[in-house]
């Protein structure tokens, strides 16, 4: 799990009602192993289930007498998967991007934002599907960079010939802007012969590789992030909005784009999400440049993130785990 996602799961613990509920933890390796620092604290009791096989993994859930599991891996943990297909005394939740299409047997429900179109499990819509992400925004300069930065923290693999044309189109309204790209998989090596081929050798040319150390400092680079056309979870748009960067959206299919449904529901959608692909790059040239528009976006930003969202995001879950267990569902043997 990308400790960005580490950081969401744990501000949802950490923001969970106490009097209602209790919440456990599972995961690979003990809480104070680095790669776990971000869910220190987030649980009332914490399991480290990495050297359990799926059979016994499953046991270890029905046993547990859990109401409801919530799996932020997906594909990323098999073992996991495989677990929760046998499990038949909980509500299986995915969250983050797994593959809630896979439903039965793996998932009863996905955790979704309010206008993400969804096939497979039932859906608990809850604004946003992600919540914004309480990190430290950095202080604001009060200026932006007379050459525009666009910027993406994506892997290679999303930089599809929608996406590229996107990009190419925005970078040729802007001639003097610039394209930062964070590092993951974009390195020294075959990749930037990949980037240059997508991009072509004279866009290519402003494209930077960042290798940056933390999120924040990825974003402190920007002026706007742009969003691909494909991803699996809104947390790009999360993570931009946290550190106070305007992100656009294209608006294409919400089953396979969740960035869009993430803007819409927390009332970005006008000033963030594109109808077309004419009117991606006028709202990236538009927020780019020091004026009303982006004065605009980041007030309405400001309004939008904060730690409060987490708990109206937890409280949300409680809730629909409430009706669901009234309604007889999931209530441990």
């Amino acid at each position: 799990v990308d400790p960005a996602d580490l950081a969401a799961v744990a501000a949802v613990a950490r923001a969970h009602n106490r009097d209602r509920v209790t919440v456990v933890g599972y995961g690979s390796g003990a809480q104070t192993w680095e790669v776990n620092a971000p869910l220190r604290g987030a649980f009332d009791s914490w399991h480290d289930v990495s050297n359990l096989d799926s059979a016994t993994l499953a046991r270890f859930f029905t046993r547990g007498g859990l109401h409801l599991i919530i799996d932020a891996a997906g594909f990323a943990a098999p073992r996991g998967l495989m677990a929760l297909a046998r499990v038949q005394t909980a509500i299986r939740a995915a969250w983050l991007g797994n593959a809630a299409a896979l439903g039965e047997p793996v998932y009863d429900v996905q955790i979704a934002a309010r206008s993400a179109e969804l096939t497979g499990p039932t859906a608990w819509r809850i604004g946003g599907g992600y919540p914004v992400l309480p990190e430290a925004r950095p202080a604001p300069s009060g200026v932006v960079r007379e050459n525009a930065h666009f910027g993406a923290d994506i892997s290679m693999a999303q930089l599809d010939p929608d996406t590229v044309g996107l990009w190419s189109s925005v970078l040729q309204a802007l001639p003097e802007a610039k394209l930062l790209l964070r590092a993951h998989d974009m390195g020294l090596g075959g990749n930037i012969e990949r980037l240059v081929a997508r991009f072509g050798r004279e866009l290519a040319a402003r494209i930077d590789v960042v290798d940056a150390v933390s999120t924040a400092e990825f974003y402190s680079l920007l002026d706007v992030a742009l969003l691909p056309c494909r991803g699996v979870s809104p947390r790009f748009a999360a993570e931009a909005l946290s550190c106070g960067v305007p992100a656009v959206a294209p608006a294409g299919n919400s089953a396979v784009e969740p960035y869009a449904p993430f803007l819409r529901d927390f009332g970005l959608s006008s000033m963030l999400v594109a109808a077309d692909d004419q009117e991606y790059v006028s709202l990236a040239a538009a927020i780019a440049t020091p004026g009303k528009s982006r004065t605009q976006v980041v007030e309405a930003m400001t309004k939008a993130a904060g730690t409060e969202n987490t708990h109206r995001f937890a409280e949300a879950l409680e809730t629909y785990l409430t009706a669901a267990l009234e309604a007889g569902e999931g209530t441990p043997s």
